[in-house]
């Protein structure tokens, strides 16, 4: 999810000035997309307590990932605010589940060490995830790119969704 985030972040201004877009303008057409981030990740945080972590984590992640691959196929500055904004709820999500886990498993005297483990492995998939995408940019294309990254959320979003924890019951299938 973080190299999409960090893919978008790189790509967006690239696409946008391509368009005629100023720096100040491209400031503009992010900065609401980063505050409804922030605010539907709050909103998110409920949907955990009707959903197993894991659910919610995986379908930011699929969104993040559908509207990175939309961006690619449609550049237009729309798309790519919807991208930005995908990017950023999916993190901010991402973020309180994931700080929420990982201070629930950890013992209370490891609960920095494992914090500060978790953000050393969110800015690694982010840079990953960036560096893909300005690897791929330069010698591919855009679209080739930003396809390439959405990728990685998918791949994630899928892995999220299937991977089941140790306290939830296991169910029958027919």
């Amino acid at each position: 999810m973080y190299a999409g985030l960090f893919a978008v972040l790189y790509a967006a201004p690239d696409l946008l000035s391509r368009q005629g877009y100023s720096t100040m303008s491209i400031d503009v057409l992010l900065l609401p997309g980063a505050v409804v981030g922030a605010v539907l990740a709050r909103a998110a945080a409920p949907a955990t307590r009707r959903l197993p972590d894991r659910h919610v984590l995986a379908t930011v992640s699929l969104l993040l990932a559908a509207a990175l691959g939309y961006a690619a196929t449609d550049p237009r500055p729309w798309a790519v605010a919807t991208a930005c904004t995908a990017a950023f709820t999916a993190s901010a999500v991402a973020q309180i589940l994931l700080t929420a886990q990982t201070t629930t498993h950890a013992t209370a005297d490891a609960c920095g060490g494992a914090i500060g483990l978790l953000t050393l492995t969110i800015f690694l998939g982010g840079g990953c995830g960036a560096a893909l995408c300005v690897a791929l940019w330069q010698t591919c294309g855009p679209t080739a790119a930003l396809t390439a990254t959405a990728m990685v959320p998918a791949a994630g979003g899928a892995a999220a969704w299937r991977r089941r924890t140790t306290d939830e019951p296991r169910v029958a299938r027919p």
